[in-house]
């Protein structure tokens, strides 16, 4: 029974570990390029989705990046973080 019980355990760990590791191979922020190819589009068409207000950029960075939320929110998977 003892045994049982570590295995689970085990398993219960290693899928934490497999959570954890693709979670940090996310991207957080993407560049307008990076950004418009993921819908086949030119980074033009980004640049004119930010000037419009439809998605949002990082404030403060020092060259354009879009944050992962915003490419969610876009594709309507979740609400904006303000």
């Amino acid at each position: 029974m003892k045994n049982i019980t570590n295995t689970r355990q085990s398993a219960e760990q290693n899928a934490e570990i497999e959570k954890a590791g693709a979670r940090a191979n996310e991207r957080l922020a993407y560049t307008p390029a990076e950004f418009a190819a993921m819908f086949g589009k030119s980074k033009t068409w980004t640049y004119r989705l930010l000037y419009a207000g439809q998605i949002r950029r990082i404030k403060g960075a020092p060259s354009v990046l879009i944050p992962h939320s915003e490419l969610l929110h876009f594709v309507g998977q979740t609400t904006r973080h303000e």
